[in-house]
C-alpha cells in the first residue's frame, strides 16, 4: 500500500515538473534607467533573459520619449548603426512578441524589424523568421508597432535585426517582449514518459513482493 502510493507522489512529481510556467512579460521598467547595458540578465517571474550583441553595440534600458507607444523603460540601441539584438531565454517556449520602433534619423520610412527564432541558443536549430513593418501615428515621427512570432516547435533564443544599408534602419527600440508560455526543453518531455516508465516496471517488480 505504501509502496504503491509512493509510486503515485514520483509520478504526480515526474508530471509536476514538465508543466508549463507562467508566461513573463520583460518591460524593463523595474530596471534603473540609464545605467544598463548589453550584455545583461534580466529575470522575470523566474525566466532569465540574457540580451546581447555580437556587434558589440550597446542597446541600454533607459526611457526615450521618441515613440509613441512605449512608455516607461525600454531597451535602444545607443551605439553602433545597423546592431543586432541577441535575446537567449532560460526556459524554452513556442511563442513571443514584442512592441518595436525604429528610427531612421532623417528618413523616417517604415523599414520592418525581424526576428528570428532558434532552439538551443542563437545560431542553433533554425525554427522561423518574420519581419513586421511599423507605422507612423499621428504625431509621431517614427514606425513603430508590436511584432509576434508563434513557432511550429519550441525555441530558447531570438536574434532581432531592423535589416543593413541601404534598405535598413540604424537603430530600433524593443518594449514589452511577451515570452508566451514556457515549456519544457524539447528532451524534457521524453525524459519524463521515460521516468514514468521506469516507474511503472520497477512497481511491477516489487508486486509480488507484498
Amino acid at each position: 500500500m505504501f509502496a504503491g502510493r509512493s509510486f503515485h507522489i514520483l509520478g504526480a512529481l515526474l508530471l509536476i515538473s514538465a508543466f508549463p510556467m507562467a508566461a513573463a512579460i520583460f518591460d524593463f521598467d523595474s530596471l534603473p534607467p540609464g545605467t544598463l547595458s548589453t550584455p545583461f540578465t534580466y529575470t522575470v517571474d523566474g525566466i532569465a533573459a540574457t540580451f546581447s550583441s555580437p556587434s558589440g553595440a550597446a542597446f541600454q534600458v533607459d526611457s526615450f520619449p521618441i515613440f509613441m507607444t512605449l512608455s516607461g523603460n525600454n531597451l535602444f540601441n545607443v551605439s553602433i548603426p545597423f546592431a543586432v539584438l541577441d535575446i537567449t531565454f532560460s526556459q524554452y517556449s513556442t511563442d513571443i512578441s514584442l512592441a518595436f520602433g525604429v528610427n531612421a534619423g532623417a528618413n523616417p520610412l517604415p523599414y520592418p524589424l525581424t526576428l528570428t527564432a532558434y532552439s538551443g541558443g542563437v545560431g542553433g536549430t533554425f525554427v522561423g523568421s518574420i519581419s513586421q513593418t511599423g507605422v507612423i501615428l499621428p504625431g509621431g515621427v517614427f514606425p513603430e508597432g508590436v511584432l509576434s512570432f508563434s513557432g511550429s516547435s519550441s525555441f530558447n533564443a531570438v536574434r532581432l535585426s531592423a535589416g543593413a544599408p541601404p534598405t535598413g534602419a540604424p537603430f530600433f527600440v524593443v518594449d514589452n517582449i511577451d515570452f508566451g508560455t514556457a515549456i519544457p526543453e524539447p528532451g524534457s518531455i521524453a525524459l519524463v514518459f521515460s521516468g514514468l516508465a521506469g516507474l511503472r516496471v520497477l512497481r511491477r517488480r516489487i508486486a509480488p513482493l507484498r
